[in-house]
């Protein structure tokens, strides 16, 4: 039960730190996106999107001002063509990475993000309607696949927001199809993935879809949801264990488990009151 009990604690830190009003994301928030197609374009622009290394820092803000100039009610044939030029405008003559940028227009065996928005009109051009609705009645591999396609959204962002929707609207993970396309394989899902696959399961993962199929095969064990194992494993090695050796040393028992956990809520209590006390302070007029 070593593997299960370490899985369920992994899945419930994804569960509990990622998915807070006060945390990474808010389940209500995305939900309430359904009704309004600009607000769940936005919603991606400003969180997946441009979540690649070495993006320019000016990209996001860009793209929701260009949505926002769009004045049009709905999406229409120059949907993909105004947002590339307001895109470009706002950026006010800075590189737009027109290689790997999912807002210049299609081309070159690549989609562009508008044009996939222009097309579904079925779910009132809403990108978080139409990636919750395929999850829901098992096409997820279609909307994967679909995201992919887009120039710039690799199979780690598709993977990545997609995981977050099927969490954030909770639909049943045995109704979404395949749940490798739910998990985003990343440094720290690639290293945890490979500790317990070596560890637990006595395999060796050579690619990124072997790690994907780690981390559903451990949390199917463990009867818990493989995209909160997943959230949980970036969580853990991202926000607390901080580097490798503290993060296998973490995933080898449950004890040492806990034991950084416990480690890393005293940290944070110790800063809170250091925090509290400097508030204090300035508030006297104490602070030399």
């Amino acid at each position: 039960m070593v593997l299960e009990d370490i899985i369920r604690t992994v899945n419930q830190l994804g569960q509990r730190y990622y998915w807070d009003p006060q945390g990474f994301q808010d389940r209500d928030h995305i939900r309430e996106l359904v009704g309004d197609w600009r607000r769940a374009l936005k919603a991606f622009l400003s969180s997946y999107a441009f979540e690649r290394s070495g993006r320019s820092p000016y990209y996001s803000g860009a793209a929701l001002k260009a949505v926002d100039q769009y004045e049009q009610d709905v999406p229409g044939k120059d949907f993909e063509i105004a947002l590339w030029q307001s895109f470009r405008d706002f950026l006010a003559g800075r590189k737009v990475n027109a290689k790997n940028n999912p807002l210049r227009p299609a081309g070159n065996g690549h989609n562009s993000l508008s044009r996939l928005i222009v097309t579904l009109e079925d779910f009132d051009y809403n990108l978080v309607h139409w990636s919750s609705a395929l999850a829901s009645k098992g096409d997820i591999e279609v909307s994967w696949k679909r995201l992919v396609e887009i120039r710039g959204v690799g199979p780690k962002i598709a993977s990545l927001y997609l995981r977050d929707i099927v969490d954030a609207f909770e639909i049943d993970e045995s109704c979404v199809g395949n749940k490798a396309y739910l998990q985003p394989i990343d440094i720290w899902t690639r290293r945890g993935a490979k500790i317990l696959a070596e560890m637990f399961l006595i395999t060796s993962p050579k690619s990124d879809w072997d790690y994907a199929q780690v981390l559903v095969k451990v949390s199917e064990r463990a009867g818990v949801r493989s995209s909160l194992t997943n959230t949980g494993l970036w969580i853990l090695g991202a926000q607390l264990a901080g580097n490798s050796d503290g993060f296998r040393e973490a995933l080898s028992s449950i004890d040492n488990l806990r034991n950084l956990l416990l480690s890393r809520a005293q940290w944070h209590r110790r800063g809170a009151k250091v925090l509290e006390t400097l508030l204090e302070d300035t508030a006297t007029g104490n602070v030399v």
